[in-house]
């Protein structure tokens, strides 16, 4: 008895061992007094990593808002990671990726030896709601552990990573993520030298890829699994959707861009798509055999594929009530559907199931024009529905100020300091209402002339009186209005060491308050040269940016020294992508070296005014640009310029609705105004 006696008091003292084993530990960017073990908010550590140092397998790691941009580890050669969780244990968000970001750090604009990856997972660890943005790694040594996963190297698929945004992240493979399994993530925006720019390797359940590129194959994924999401609008040579071997199960592949397979590319033992719509990808939705049930042009031999259109939409994700895709698939659809929602038997072919109770899509927020934001969402199921837009938990109603309250688009108009909150659209239907989630306005302003410029610049009394010194206080999604002047101060240099008067590094929209003729952005030229060694070149534009009714004036770049596009480009407005908007602005009077664009490089120009710029290379006003409602007028282009207006990139560029008249080359008797074929009603 007394044996059996001691062996339960064991028994019971190992349990609850074991049970006071899982500890939570918290992380407080602005905790005053960091105290290990860090088990209590007021003893909180000010950095992630130190928290998980402090943790054994069990723990929970808890974090509170902010940008996490400093400390790390390294966990192969000389690369630093962000954070590095190297045991069994949760990190996650107190309130989710809006507002809490693990922030890595590029070389110049992507690889490099001053590179610093966001985020290193080994297997049975979690992420949990983060932003996890500006990660990239070394351009050289092993492929795997040194030059894979800008945004998340993880070490197998056990290591989850949920309710996470991958954002503007670089590497060789694996822009955004190598390995591991990413549930309900957004990965967007992220960039891979090689293979993988969204991600590499990996299985994804319900996850939103969009925007990323690969420069060789697979822009938006390349091998591994993907359940019941969407890849859109990435691009790469090969497979702009997705590339390789492994398995796409009830997945929307659509808009995706290659030089030769856009959509989905099947290579060595085979992409084997089930249940998927491929659909609106160029110039080719697929290459490969192995297509079950899927709907897609041309029609694949199996049987149980269609060829009819999918009735997407707007989205490019959802289907619509008439959908031929809804109830065509096969029985093998796993979990819920993109949206959270069961899936009907037999399920509906494609990411996304139809029901008639109502659903909101997430709402984007767009900076129209100087002065004017739309808030826009839409509702899925049964219609008619009716429709509310809420700021802050308040009712809203169109008045001068306001427009579409009761539609699925509202405008803001005339935006000031009170207009920042919490937007959210509420769509009723016969079934119920459905609220979707909160779109955030953050504004930050600025005034050179203000005089009490204060942290983080959220009305015109603190109002920060240098551009970019608002920019790198802004987050993801932020707009940052100026007043009326001349911004000729500050600047941010982002390769090498040639500074941009203002540099937009993330994506946010810069807008006037009043409009081009009133608000100005002066880069400046070298004494000597016009463009050498002391220019200054105007802006500087990355993904997913906007720039919004300013006049951008003065601006250069080196001259027959440095990097070619980087460094002798764009001597206005370089664009990273373009799918940075240029809207209601006039470039004017700005100069490039050899590389040439004097006006803007690469971008999409929206009634915009190109006026009086040169350059020595092609394209004096703009190249490999979009431009809708534009003219591009009066540039000048030395003597071996290929296009003295417009260098347009054949079946990128859409040149439409604008005027391209009185340019002209120095010194040559070819008065060639525009290069490229896809000219619309110009």
């Amino acid at each position: 008895m007394k044996t059996k006696f001691l062996l339960f008091a064991v028994v019971i003292i190992l349990a609850f061992a074991v049970k006071a084993a899982a500890v939570t530990r918290y992380v407080d960017l602005n905790n005053p007094s960091p105290t290990p073990p860090y088990t209590s908010w007021p003893t909180a550590a000010t950095n992630i990593q130190d928290a998980i140092d402090a943790a054994v397998d069990g723990d929970l790691v808890l974090v509170t808002n902010g940008i996490y941009a400093t400390g790390g580890i390294v966990k192969a050669g000389d690369l630093t990671n962000r954070i590095a969780i190297d045991k069994a244990i949760t990190v996650q968000s107190v309130n989710g990726w809006s507002v809490t970001t693990i922030q890595g750090q590029k070389d110049s604009a992507t690889n490099g030896n001053a590179a610093v990856r966001c985020a290193w997972i080994t297997n049975s660890a979690s992420l949990v709601g983060f932003t996890l943005r500006d990660g990239a790694t070394r351009a050289t040594g092993d492929q795997y552990s040194l030059r894979s996963g800008g945004g998340i190297w993880a070490s197998g698929t056990n290591a989850l990573v949920s309710n996470c945004v991958l954002i503007e992240n670089a590497a060789h493979f694996g822009g955004g993520a190598y390995r591991g399994r990413l549930e309900n993530c957004v990965v967007k925006n992220n960039l891979a030298e090689g293979d993988g720019g969204g991600c590499y390797s990996n299985v994804l359940n319900r996850c939103f890829v969009t925007e990323n590129m690969g420069r060789i194959n697979g822009g938006g994924m390349f091998g591994g699994t993907a359940y019941n999401s969407a890849l859109t609008l990435n691009s790469a040579s090969v497979g702009g959707g997705a590339y390789g071997a492994g398995n796409l199960v009830n997945c929307t592949v659509t808009y995706n861009r290659g030089n030769s397979i856009g959509g989905t590319y099947s290579s060595g033992s085979g992409l084997f798509l089930t249940n998927c719509i491929i659909w609106a990808n160029q110039p080719q939705n697929y290459s490969g055999p192995n297509i079950r049930n899927c709907c897609t042009t041309p029609a694949p031999g199996p049987p149980g594929n269609i060829t009819t259109d999918p009735l997407l939409l707007s989205d490019g994700i959802h289907i619509s009530s008439n959908s031929p895709c809804r109830s065509a698939g096969l029985s093998v659809a796993t979990g819920t559907d993109f949206d959270g929602q069961s899936w009907n038997a037999p399920p509906a072919i494609g990411c996304d199931e139809w029901k008639p109770e109502p659903l909101v899509t997430p709402a984007k927020i767009t900076a129209e024009t100087w002065g004017k934001v739309r808030f826009s969402a839409i509702a899925i199921g049964q219609s008619p529905f009716t429709y509310q837009w809420v700021k802050d938990g308040t009712l809203l109603a169109d008045d001068a100020k306001l427009s579409g309250a009761n539609s699925q688009s509202l405008t803001v108009n005339t935006i000031n300091p009170s207009d920042a909150g919490e937007y959210q659209l509420i769509a009723s239907n016969s079934l119920g209402a459905a609220t979707g989630q909160v779109a955030r306005l953050t504004i930050r302003f600025v005034d050179q002339n203000g005089d009490g410029a204060s942290l983080p610049y959220t009305n015109w009394e603190t109002a920060a009186t240098n551009i970019q010194d608002a920019v790198d206080s802004s987050g993801i999604g932020d707009l940052i209005i100026v007043t009326n002047g001349i911004y000729a101060r500050g600047g941010k240099v982002i390769t090498s060491d040639l500074t941009n008067r203002v540099a937009l590094n993330k994506p946010v929209a810069l807008m006037s308050a009043s409009g081009p003729t009133a608000t100005i952005i002066q880069g400046s030229w070298d004494i000597g040269a016009t463009n050498g060694q002391t220019s200054v070149r105007s802006v500087w534009m990355g993904d997913n940016t906007a720039l919004i009714g300013f006049t951008i004036r003065g601006g250069a770049t080196r001259g027959l020294v440095g990097d070619t596009v980087n460094l002798q480009t764009g001597g206005g407005i370089w664009c990273s992508a373009t799918n940075a908007r240029i809207v209601n602005c006039i470039i004017q009077g700005n100069s490039a070296g050899s590389g040439g664009a004097g006006g803007v490089f690469r971008g999409t120009l929206i009634n915009s005014l190109i006026k009086g710029n040169t350059a020595s290379g092609n394209g004096s006003g703009t190249a490999h640009s979009s431009l809708v409602n534009c003219s591009v007028v009066e540039n000048v282009g030395q003597q071996f310029t290929i296009a003295s207006g417009v260098l347009s990139s054949s079946g990128t560029n859409q040149i439409s609705n604008s005027i391209i008249w009185g340019n002209y080359t120095i010194g040559s008797s070819s008065l060639t105004e525009y290069s490229g074929l896809n000219f619309t009603n110009s």
